[in-house]
């Protein structure tokens, strides 16, 4: 794609390169990042979507905004709505997602094999009533920290599968399921904001040798199942978290 200073850029189809800061894309049709090939997009980029337009990342994106200076993924309506596009899927390794806001989208970051990626300060809201945060599997070495995910699907933070990854710093409120992260040893836990209302705010199902601390819990309507669930899990540190309004256990192991 050939960048134009000064106008909005349209994509659609194999995407590459570099978005340049303060640019606007509008993506017209469905957008690719082929394997092997990377896309970074700039700091104060805006980009948005068409109705039922997404990205498939299977090559590697950078989106690296600041905190003065966000990037934006969005819908292109006039009159937006929750869902109006669909989402960003992960299927190759070494991502950054950092300082982005992410709205009025079907789901949020989904896919599998995205070893190595960081995601951190990231704003999503305005979602989808089924609407997803993170879903992600068989992906190692993540980082998810300082996001703020209010969403009403099933999980905030889903990584299944995901040895040596770190949860830190993260407000998550609304959905069914705050962070899970079953088979996957190693880990870091900490220090999360979770307010939910289904199973579990935190699911360490055999996660041996993880660090699950100072966390604050909170159910809401008729609570959470289980504050924290960390069965089949060995050499686990748990430790000062906050837990209420739960329906069977505070802490399940």
């Amino acid at each position: 794609v050939l960048m134009q200073p000064g106008f909005v850029q349209e994509v659609c189809g194999d995407v590459s390169g570099v978005w340049s800061s303060g640019f606007v894309y509008h993506v017209t049709c469905d957008i690719t990042i082929p394997d092997g090939e990377s896309l970074s997009i700039e700091e104060g980029v805006t980009v948005r979507f068409a109705e039922g337009t997404g990205m498939t990342c299977n090559g590697t994106l950078t989106a690296q905004g600041t905190e003065s200076d966000r990037i934006l993924f969005t819908t292109l309506s006039a009159t937006p709505l929750p869902g109006d596009w669909d989402n960003i899927e992960l299927y190759s390794g070494d991502n950054t997602i950092s300082y982005v806001d992410y709205e009025f989208a079907t789901d949020g970051f989904t896919g599998e094999l995205a070893s190595n990626t960081t995601m951190d300060h990231i704003t999503m809201s305005s979602m989808n009533l089924n609407a997803r945060g993170v879903y992600l599997s068989n992906s190692m070495n993540m980082s998810f920290s300082d996001n703020y995910i209010s969403v009403a699907g099933a999980y905030g933070i889903y990584c299944h599968n995901c040895d040596f990854s770190d949860y830190l710093n993260n407000i998550i409120i609304g959905p069914d399921n705050g962070i899970h992260s079953q088979l996957s040893s190693n880990c870091n836990l900490v220090s999360n904001e979770i307010e939910v209302q289904g199973d579990y705010g935190i699911d360490a199902y055999n996660c041996s040798f993880s660090r699950i601390d100072s966390n604050i819990v909170r159910g809401y309507d008729d609570g959470v199942e289980y504050g924290i669930s960390a069965h089949d899990s060995y050499y686990v540190n748990i430790e000062h978290n906050d837990i209420e309004d739960f329906r069977e256990y505070g802490i399940y192991f």
